[in-house]
């Protein structure tokens, strides 16, 4: 990328004039949103922003890896429905005669944490395409008549992007499947924590609290592998908190910390005085 630039006439923005063709040469750009100019030996792009819409031209021919109207679709993190609550209730302390027993079982707080939202887009590929030293991902075709998913118990999830329904585009051409098309899993997980307060003296007090994340084992799965010319294309690999990061340099928490993994137990005894 060789420049960018925003059009502006003093304090206000200029109109803009989508049928302009932009060059390096034109700085006078009659946009006030800001454009973008990219010039190779083989390849010239023009980004324009126009109406909330960035388009990518491509003088050299008319098949193009991106435009307004074949890039528009979900966005990434259209995730359409989501539910989370947490609550914190103080069990009550039993009224008995006995001092153990009352002072054993009273006192104890339960938290509870419950996440659930349905599943995000995901946007297939037909593989990696490096030109003039761009990685650009292109999308497949569409085969007709061939279903998109298929479902059952030997996939994860229980479903998978069905291979057979996609053909890679020719060579420096977007496929015409759109984007963001495609669902990946939903998810939902409850937590449980549990903690209780022990007065050993009047400065000293011992606390322990237990946690049960993903109290239920309920599997999260991440999101089927999305590139065509993968032998997984289509299968979910990993779980949802796997797929979050994995911590250390790789960056992100560790999958034992993230939402989505497999039911973890995890007790504290905290000593404050």
């Amino acid at each position: 990328m060789e420049k960018t630039f925003s059009a502006r006439r003093g304090n206000r923005p200029r109109k803009c004039d989508p049928k302009r063709l932009l060059t390096i040469a034109d700085e006078n750009l009659p946009c006030a949103e800001a454009i973008e100019v990219s010039r190779h030996p083989n390849v010239e792009a023009a980004h324009v922003r126009t109406e909330g819409h960035i388009g990518i031209f491509w003088p050299h021919g008319s098949s193009s890896l991106a435009s307004p109207d074949i890039d528009r679709g979900n966005s990434d993190f259209d995730v359409r429905h989501a539910f989370t609550a947490g609550v914190t209730y103080n069990l009550p302390s039993p009224k008995w005669n006995n001092d153990i027993a009352r002072g054993g079982l009273g006192g104890w707080s339960v938290d509870s944490f419950i996440f659930a939202r349905t599943a995000p887009p995901v946007d297939v590929f037909s593989g990696l395409v490096v030109a003039e030293g761009i990685d650009l991902y292109p999308r497949p075709d569409v085969v007709p008549g061939v279903p998109l998913v298929l479902y059952g118990s030997e996939y994860p999830g229980g479903k998978a992007f069905n291979p057979a329904a996609f053909t890679v585009a020719p060579s420096g051409q977007q496929g015409n499947f759109g984007r963001n098309v495609l669902r990946g899993f939903e998810a939902a997980q409850a937590d449980i924590g549990l903690q209780r307060q022990f007065r050993l003296t009047e400065k000293m007090e011992l606390r322990f609290r237990s946690e049960f994340f993903n109290l239920f084992n309920h599997p999260n799965f991440a999101n089927p592998d999305n590139i065509l010319t993968d032998p997984l294309f289509g299968h979910s690999t990993q779980t949802l908190a796997s797929s979050l990061g994995t911590g250390g340099t790789n960056g992100g928490f560790n999958p034992l910390y993230q939402v989505g993994g497999p039911r973890s137990i995890q007790l504290a005894l905290k000593l404050q005085f």
